[in-house]
């Protein structure tokens, strides 16, 4: 059926930067599958209901706690017969539950949403709520008694928890409803709904078991806009802080333990560790350190026994390397914002602020004296020894360990330093590398958004050499799928075979986003790069939420084989440090 639809669109003037944007539907409308409402700053597109049928266009009184969603419409008097203005809702409603399935001429199939199950509706009466922006959408609803509402994500299929959500019903100035455990109302609720929206995630709108009436939007963006991308729930967390004016700053508990230098002022056994809580999570950040430098290129270090067999993780050989004895003194610890993206340049104004560590996180440290002209010098510089799967975890340098109450989604903001480095999370108890997903942008991949003409000082159209248009630049965001495509076509072998599997993309540049796994209740989930150190935004975590992956390599010591440092199965005459049944020990 061909798709018509009348759109009713007014902006709501505000003082100060941030207008709400109104989007109504029109009393002689048509709205079919597909219709979408629009504003500058967000959207509303119509589910797959029925094939031959639009969605149904019906009216309500209201009160005032409503009469942003009103207009003004004829409404016959059944006393005396006439037409008469009214102030009155309009708002659609479809004929299909909203199922899981396929439509099916006019019918909804599959089965219905749970949040156990995550399977969004693709057919029947739901809604399909989009920002641009972060902010806040509420919108006028019919809900029938005893039928659990939703708002689910279409990034991961989790529903937003009923703490998330205001309904209010009833009243002039709105008396608010709490949703069961079950999420239903014992009474019929005509009235709105509101609740917090990230940029460029999707949220469905619906109810299972009946079909939810809907009557349009009102967006709020958010104050101080173009922040991070992450959420205000009770399991967020934010690292560094923009206000409204622009000011950057770390988060309180950064922000707590550093000089105006930005050094670590709780440095206690060359660790600063600085815990954040929430409601369901507990991270520990730990900061470490490198021996200090002094003259000639040198660290402070006094060297022990001599180890002229020793090889580094690259196979190199270093004749002069010796065991450390003692450290005389350590750089300081620093906590600092770095590594900011800012230039995205997307519709919604997304800029990405990062928490820097410092400290390389090793596993052993020993050292090598500096020979100039084949000549000793009597000064020393560390060698470290990073970690490789199968190794005990670094205790010292950079890196951060998330526990959560309960079973759910983990997702974490992170900046990737490029050149190949590894980023591994690693389950503490068992040593093993967990599997996530990567999702974000890769620096220097950009695009034209050719909705937005660069424009002369005077206003005309910007041409390039050849006399066309020129468009603006923005960062494409890359997909889960899109960065592992990426990293495939880099980096796996004739055979199939993953040659760096904890590599984000191609390796070859930084990278900015989320990283994403399933954590379980009580487990240790250990997060670093293995020669770097990773940059640190913040984290999400949806309890009872689920990522679903499968098939992802992992590198895994097997019994009996023996692996050098850099994982490669090695044989016997091998010389140099070896791994072997999760042991490490030199093969001479």
């Amino acid at each position: 059926m061909k798709k018509i639809f009348t759109l009713i669109v007014m902006a709501i003037m505000a003082i100060g930067a941030n207008a709400q944007e109104k989007a109504l539907f029109s009393n002689d409308g048509t709205y079919g599958n597909g219709a979408t409402l629009t504003t500058e700053n967000a959207s509303v597109v119509l589910g797959n209901d029925r094939s031959t049928k639009n969605y149904d266009i019906k009216l309500s009184s209201h009160k005032a706690y409503c009469a942003d969603f009103a207009q003004t419409v004829m409404v016959k008097n059944e006393d005396t017969g006439e037409m008469e203005e009214k102030s009155r809702v309009v708002y659609v409603v479809g004929n299909q539950n909203p199922k899981d399935g396929e439509l099916d001429g006019d019918k909804s199939t599959g089965s219905g949403y749970n949040a156990d199950n995550g399977n969004l509706p693709k057919s029947g009466t739901y809604y399909m709520l989009t920002a641009t922006k972060p902010g806040t959408m509420k919108a006028f609803i019919v809900l029938n008694s005893g039928k659990s509402l939703f708002v689910a994500k279409q990034s991961d299929g989790t529903c937003l928890p009923n703490s998330a959500l205001t309904l209010k019903a009833d009243g002039d100035e709105g008396t608010v409803v709490e949703l069961a455990d079950d999420r239903t109302t014992s009474e019929k609720v005509t009235g709105t709904i509101e609740f917090a929206v990230a940029a460029n995630e999707t949220y469905y709108l619906f109810c299972t078991g009946s079909k939810l009436s809907f009557g349009g939007y009102i967006f709020t963006p958010g104050e101080g806009g173009g922040e991070s991308p992450i959420g205000d729930g009770a399991d967020s967390y934010r690292a560094i802080e923009v206000d409204g004016d622009g000011n950057i700053s770390l988060e309180s508990e950064f922000l707590a333990v550093v000089n105006e230098n930005g050094e670590a002022t709780n440095v206690n056994d060359g660790k600063s560790i600085v815990s954040v809580y929430t409601d369901n999570v507990t991270m520990e950040a730990v900061g470490g350190s490198t021996p200090a430098n002094v003259d000639g290129g040198a660290q402070d270090i006094t060297p022990g026994a001599a180890m002229p067999d020793y090889v580094d993780p690259k196979g190199e050989a270093h004749p002069y390397a010796h065991a450390v004895a003692s450290i005389g003194s350590w750089a300081p610890i620093k906590w600092e914002n770095k590594n900011n993206k800012t230039d995205i340049n997307d519709a919604a104004g997304t800029k990405i602020y990062i928490l820097m560590g410092t400290g390389n996180p090793y596993i052993n440290m020993f050292c090598e004296e500096i020979v100039t002209d084949d000549v000793p010098t009597g000064r020393y510089r560390a060698i470290y020894e990073y970690y490789k799967p199968g190794m005990d975890l670094p205790e010292v340098g950079l890196y951060y360990k998330f526990t959560t109450k309960v079973d759910g989604k983990m997702k974490v903001l992170i900046w990737a330093n490029k050149g190949n480095r590894n980023t591994y999370l690693i389950n503490g108890q068992t040593k093993e590398a967990v599997p996530y997903k990567a999702e974000g942008y890769i620096n220097g991949q950009r695009a034209n958004d050719e909705t937005r003409p660069v424009l002369n000082e005077d206003g005309t159209p910007k041409l390039d050499n050849d006399g066309n248009p020129v468009y603006e630049q923005y960062q494409i965001y890359f997909t889960a799928d899109e960065i592992q495509r990426i990293h495939d076509e880099a980096k796996l072998n004739d055979q199939g075979e993953d040659t760096a599997p904890y590599v984000i993309a191609a390796g070859n540049q930084a990278f900015w986003g989320w990283i994403t796994f399933d954590a379980k209740a009580g487990v240790d989930y250990w997060l670093f790069q293995d020669s770097s150190q990773v940059g640190f935004g913040g984290f999400e975590f949806n309890a009872g939420g689920t990522v679903g992956i499968e098939n992802v390599q992992a590198v895994k010591v097997q019994d009996n084989r023996m692996f050098n440092l850099q994982g490669q199965v090695v044989g016997n005459d091998y010389k140099g440090i070896v791994i072997m049944n999760g042991k490490k020990f030199i093969k001479k």
